[in-house]
């Protein structure tokens, strides 16, 4: 069995920094952590001066470096994923945002083709977001493509996904869909709730039926009321329900993210991209599924109304501005992106952390945050 000891770092370990520590991987799994840690014929990976963290888990790419998940090939998906890689991303899911039923049910087998594909960041399973929102919140969705709840169309999707759909987002107020909630929670699929006008109550009778997310909380959903409590409301106020946020600086400002930090609890909060095709893309026009975006300064903007569509910041870029923003340490900051998200999809003892006995994980980060080098499952994939 293969081993590498990685030595010398600050260690994010889930008691805080473990600093000039050691790390030893064994296989596809770290077998310890400690002060020092003999060599014993280990393949020794100097780390001095780098954060050695547990790999980034994002929960929501709809597409990255040119290519939509919807519409790319197995190929172009299998690519995206070494090269998220850059971004100290080990783990992540695809997501397919709203389509036709045959596109969706074709996407699906692309993306479970490119999941056999180990040599990037590993496919957990699929994000369907869409097609099932409120047309009043499609966002960068495409209205034509919306339409109401249909069980018939949900339990298909599942079949030809063959249990590596992880996530669905639907808007719960609109007719049929607590059926649909009730559904994906007895298949261990995380429902969420996004792109959505309900109501607390709403929110409230679909968290019964089986509801356990928030995507992208804030983004394409109804604001905050003193009164007439919106599925915002429900989403800060109840400890059950987790959320994910994008913190790119565009999405939500300083303000709200400190909201969010202190309204959700421990593991209740992830932060996510939702990047789109132009992540990695300079700043300039793009095209994107047809839409004419402008990218500037990392923010993604439609070309007319000068709408924010989706990412082109990573999952990296908010960790470091969490860190940056409030003075988050560098292992709270980094849990937003790993422990929590992992947490969500039910895996939190084996990814999106730093133990004995967990996947090996792993990424060293120097001082401003850029990715050195990166483990999945034990295999060095990228060495900078």
């Amino acid at each position: 069995m293969t081993s590498t000891l990685i030595t010398g770092g600050s260690i994010a370990t889930e008691e805080g920094l473990l600093r000039g520590g050691d790390l030893l991987i064994e296989g596809r799994k770290i077998r310890r952590i400690a002060r020092r840690i003999p060599a014993k014929g280990a393949r020794v990976v100097p780390a001095r001066g780098r954060l050695v963290a547990p790999g980034l888990i994002d929960l929501q790419v709809n597409g990255a470096f040119g290519v939509s998940f919807v519409s790319a090939n197995s190929g172009e998906v299998s690519s995206a994923s070494r090269r998220l890689l850059e971004f100290g991303v080990t783990a992540y899911l695809p997501t397919l945002v709203s389509r036709p039923h045959e596109e969706l049910r074709a996407a699906i087998g692309r993306v479970r083709e490119a999941a056999a594909d180990d040599g990037g960041a590993r496919i957990l399973g699929i994000h369907l977001e869409g097609p099932y929102l409120n047309a009043e919140k499609a966002g960068a969705h495409r209205k034509e493509f919306l339409r109401p709840p249909s069980l018939t169309e949900l339990r298909d999707l599942l079949s030809a996904a063959g249990g590596t759909i992880r996530m669905v987002t639907l808007a719960p107020e609109l007719p049929g869909a607590l059926d649909l909630v009730r559904e994906g929670d007895e298949g261990g699929v995380v429902m969420a709730a996004g792109h959505s006008g309900a109501t607390a109550d709403q929110i409230r009778a679909a968290a019964e039926a089986g509801l356990r997310h928030v995507t992208h909380v804030f983004n394409a959903m109804s604001g905050f009321h003193h009164r007439d409590e919106t599925i915002l409301n429900a989403a800060l106020a109840t400890d059950a329900l987790s959320c994910s946020a994008i913190y790119d600086r565009y999405h939500l400002s300083p303000g709200t993210f400190r909201v969010l930090l202190r309204a959700k609890p421990p593991g209740k909060l992830a932060l996510v991209s939702d990047a789109i095709a132009a992540l990695g893309a300079p700043d300039g026009p793009v095209e994107v599924e047809g839409m004419k975006l402008v990218v500037e300064g990392g923010a993604v903007r439609d070309a007319e109304s000068g709408r924010l569509t989706g990412g082109a910041k990573s999952i990296l870029d908010g960790v470091r501005n969490a860190a940056e923003d409030f003075g988050l340490a560098a292992d709270r900051a980094l849990f937003l992106g790993s422990g929590a998200p992992a947490g969500i999809l039910g895996i939190g003892r084996r990814k999106g952390v730093l133990r004995a006995g967990a996947d090996a994980d792993v990424i060293l980060l120097d001082r401003k945050w850029t990715v050195r080098s990166v483990f999945v499952e034990g295999v060095l994939r990228l060495e900078r």
